[in-house]
């Protein structure tokens, strides 16, 4: 369900209950927005649209309570078409009905208030300052996320990569520089370590496959957590190495930004939304380093004249864990050609054998 939508009359994405305040309705007698007028659902119909996908039609679905007078279903946004059925795209985060979950994105919350860490608190507070003195518009926060949405629902990859895929790619991996004349032709001496040549030889054979992960960058995650990761079965996911220049960005202007309060970041939690502001301010800035870097001065300057309770303060976060999902994929892309780790030590058995009689 759609809590939220984006109203383009007020410029900003609002929940059921803040939207039907703001047009008029008596939230105090209808809180579960019950008696809605077919005037209001018009406007509903009109204004309204998804902040994902774009799609409009919206309607009002109220809420309901059980018999303890606990809330069953909170009043919500819904979009169908004219035969009923959802009318979200394939991809869209906001869909119902999710055959898709975008694994690759995140949503965080930028409002100060519920911050627990001192690097939560001073990107909510410079949110919310940019917000009010209108540095940066809720609308760009939704436009941020149809950027991304564009690009992701023509860039979604099927992976099913096998765990036991992975020993084998980083035995490609860690063979940068090696010399393809001597790996085939390997010499056997006293402080030979045969296996070694066998792998080596056994990579030289492979070319192709060789320079297709030697392209790939260093892997820096540990093995364990993608091996997690794979254990869950086949998925799609979204192709973030299509966003790798707005990445390597992000994490320019997070350094700065660090290094200009002197904090460091304390978890994921932390990571993810200094890359959801560092994003934002790229992309109101044509992902210009130099000019966000200005930007982010101003809003520090000018500190916040009201507190907003309206608005999607929540920080669209396109580069959640980046290096994760590149390094799957990139592994992904390979693995039809890699030998299973019991394959690859048949193999170099048998390559073992070859080069000790030789």
């Amino acid at each position: 369900m759609a809590i939220t939508a984006f109203s383009k009359k007020y410029s900003c994405e609002l929940d059921a209950i803040q939207y039907f305040s703001q047009i008029g309705h008596d939230i105090k007698q209808d809180y579960e927005l019950i008696h809605i007028t077919e005037f209001e659902r018009s406007i509903v119909r009109g204004d309204i649209y998804c902040p994902s996908c774009g799609v409009t039609n919206a309607s009002i679905v109220s809420g309901s309570k059980g018999h303890r007078n606990t809330f069953l279903r909170q009043p919500h946004f819904r979009f169908i078409d004219i035969n009923g059925h959802e009318s979200h795209d394939e991809y869209c985060d906001l869909r119902v009905v999710k055959p898709f979950k975008d694994e690759t994105s995140h949503y965080t919350n930028f409002t100060s208030g519920k911050s627990d860490t001192k690097t939560t608190r001073i990107i909510g507070e410079l949110i919310s300052s940019a917000l009010s003195n209108k540095i940066i518009s809720q609308a760009n926060i939704i436009e941020f996320r149809q950027w991304h949405f564009n690009i992701k629902k023509n860039n979604i990859i099927d992976v099913n990569v096998r765990t036991d895929k992975l020993f084998p790619y980083r035995v490609y991996r860690c063979r940068e520089g090696l010399d393809l004349n001597l790996a085939l032709s390997p010499t056997v001496s006293s402080g030979s370590f045969t296996n070694k040549l066998a792998l080596d030889k056994i990579v030289a054979t492979n070319k192709n496959i060789l320079e297709k992960v030697q392209k790939h960058p260093e892997l820096k995650i540990k093995d364990k957590i993608i091996s997690k990761y794979f254990e869950k079965g086949s998925k799609k996911i979204f192709d973030v190495r299509r966003i790798v220049k707005e990445y390597q960005l992000v994490e320019i202007l997070s350094i700065a930004i660090l290094d200009s309060f002197r904090i460091s970041l304390r978890g994921i939690k932390d990571r993810s939304v200094l890359q959801a502001f560092c994003g934002l301010l790229l992309y109101k800035n044509e992902w210009n380093v130099d000019n966000s870097i200005n930007m982010c001065n101003e809003i520090i300057k000018n500190k916040a004249n009201e507190y907003s309770t309206l608005g999607n303060i929540i920080g669209f976060n396109p580069f959640y864990k980046f290096e994760l999902f590149s390094t799957i994929l990139n592994i992904n892309e390979v693995q039809d050609d890699l030998p299973t780790r019991d394959e690859l030590n048949e193999l170099m058995q048998e390559v073992v054998v070859n080069i000790t009689r030789s």
